[in-house]
């Protein structure tokens, strides 16, 4: 692909970032529950929405052959958000998601250590994932990840990407 038609994508996600197919919010939702379960206060680095058409566009952009990118291919939504941590209390609160923790919502990691907390969570519908949201909270920062889409497809492209790399990796050694 010439240099020309990558810029092509890279002009219409500039565009999209002042249109509703792209916000700068990211997950404000969950970093306020989180903020308030922990007491600790975060600024934000980076948050940003991609709906339909802003991964469309950045499925445009993506190199064909680039494994590691298709991924995208089964998303519909992704919201994104870095926080900066700017005041935490000596010993803060566990991490608590509130309505996030209900029923609809099956947690599949929680890892609780003094220096940070990681939460994957997923939630199915008809048998089937549909969202997955990855926090990881640490002293100095969290980083909220919110997928939707046929999030099965996505989680078994990345098993296989991981084993890849895994087998790649061994060889080199």
């Amino acid at each position: 692909m010439s240099n020309a038609i990558r810029l092509i994508p890279a002009a219409l996600l500039i565009v999209l970032m002042a249109t509703p197919a792209c916000s700068l919010r990211g997950p404000e939702k969950i970093r306020r529950q989180i903020s308030q379960s922990t007491g600790t206060e975060y600024s934000k680095e980076i948050g940003i929405t991609l709906g339909r058409v802003g991964l469309a566009v950045a499925r445009m952009a993506m190199d064909e052959e680039d494994e590691e990118l298709k991924v995208l291919e089964n998303l519909t939504k992704i919201r994104v958000g870095v926080y900066q941590v700017k005041n935490r209390p000596e010993n803060p609160g566990q991490m608590e998601l509130g309505q996030m923790t209900m029923a609809d919502w099956e947690p599949m990691v929680r890892m609780n250590q003094s220096d940070e907390n990681v939460l994957v969570m997923l939630k199915r519908k008809k048998g089937e994932v549909r969202q997955m949201l990855v926090v990881v909270n640490d002293k100095d920062e969290l980083v909220i990840v919110r997928m939707k889409g046929r999030l099965d497809s996505v989680l078994e492209q990345a098993a296989r990407l991981g084993e890849k790399k895994a087998r790649q990796n061994a060889d080199r050694t």
